[in-house]
């Protein structure tokens, strides 16, 4: 038990941060007001969710320490997240280029993202002799490349967490699961292990610009109650090869938009674009070809519907 409550201690932060003079090192944005909306699913056929994370304060002291306040919650109903912290607090240190969880100045914080490291490289996140135990939970780079992420290049990291009885141990005990970072915008997945859900990133505003699919662009507005004019159905069979069928329903007749994404935010096709949907329940099948006609690879896939500034997304898996 202790275990897991200090794994969700770290978990459920989301740490983004700007490094000053350093080219190397994944910048994150740091501005009040900024937002990142993830698609939730919790491993399970028949809950997924829409998770909104906001940046609520930031203030930086004389010696170049960022502190960080960040506020979360699901909205399809509104409730506390299960993988971010309702409120979170946390410090970058823009020398080092480290994110602290919780407040240091206790001594009991953990290091949950070294910023300047290479595939391969590790560190300690947590000390449990500070808690009268004896292991350590370990975060481990498993994987570091360059890609597109909402049309823009950039630089990823995949972080795994876990316990270990030695500091140096490269494999661990017990799995804690993952993180994914992006040059630019912070965090963009988060699952696996002892998680109680995965996290994808779908949409962002991040200094006034916005990435992907979001109809949110202020902190005001994630009070927002959005209007329940569609219902969008998982698609079946899933996982499918080679189609699929992904079925709404109208309560009237509405301007439509059907979009199919990966899990790094990048548009793969429109099915349907902004057209108008008499109210009832409609069907449409996909193929698993992308906007450039050809099949897209084996993986997991998000299709979003849209209506003006309602909108919402399941999640699928195409099997090659």
């Amino acid at each position: 038990m202790k275990i897991y409550l200090t794994f969700l201690m770290f978990l459920f932060v989301a740490y983004f941060i700007s490094a000053q003079n350093n080219t190397n090192t994944f910048h994150f944005p740091h501005k009040t007001g900024d937002m990142w909306e993830y698609f939730y699913d919790d491993y399970s056929p028949m809950y997924v969710d829409t998770l909104q994370n906001f940046t609520i304060f930031v203030s930086t002291d004389s010696n170049g320490i960022i502190f960080m306040k960040q506020h979360a919650l699901f909205i399809n109903p509104k409730t506390n997240p299960a993988v971010l912290e309702d409120t979170a607090k946390y410090w970058i240190d823009t020398v080092n280029n480290y994110v602290w969880g919780r407040d240091k100045d206790q001594g009991d914080s953990s290091l949950i993202y070294k910023l300047n490291v290479n595939m391969g490289e590790q560190w300690v996140v947590f000390d449990y002799g500070k808690l009268g135990g004896s292991n350590f939970q370990i975060a481990r780079v498993t994987n570091k490349w360059k890609d597109t992420s909402f049309n823009k290049p950039t630089t990823f990291m995949n972080i795994y967490y876990y316990i270990a009885k030695d500091s140096t141990d490269t494999t661990g005990i017990i799995d804690l699961g993952y993180d994914e970072i992006a040059d630019g915008f912070g965090l963009i997945a988060r699952g696996g292990g002892d998680s109680p859900g995965e996290i994808h990133l779908i949409g962002t505003v991040i200094n006034d610009t916005l990435y992907g699919d979001t109809a949110v662009t202020s902190i005001e507005n994630k009070r927002t109650k959005l209007p329940i004019s569609i219902k969008l159905y998982q698609n079946y069979p899933n996982p499918f090869n080679p189609t699929t069928t992904i079925s709404f329903e109208l309560n009237k007749q509405s301007n439509i938009s059907l979009i199919i994404y990966n899990v790094l935010g990048k548009e793969i096709l429109k099915l349907i674009d902004n057209k108008i949907y008499q109210s009832g329940k409609h069907a449409i099948i996909w193929d698993g070809n992308g906007n450039n006609g050809k099949k897209v690879s084996t993986g997991i896939y998000f299709y979003t519907i849209i209506n003006g500034k309602y909108k919402t997304t399941k999640k699928m898996v195409l099997l090659n």
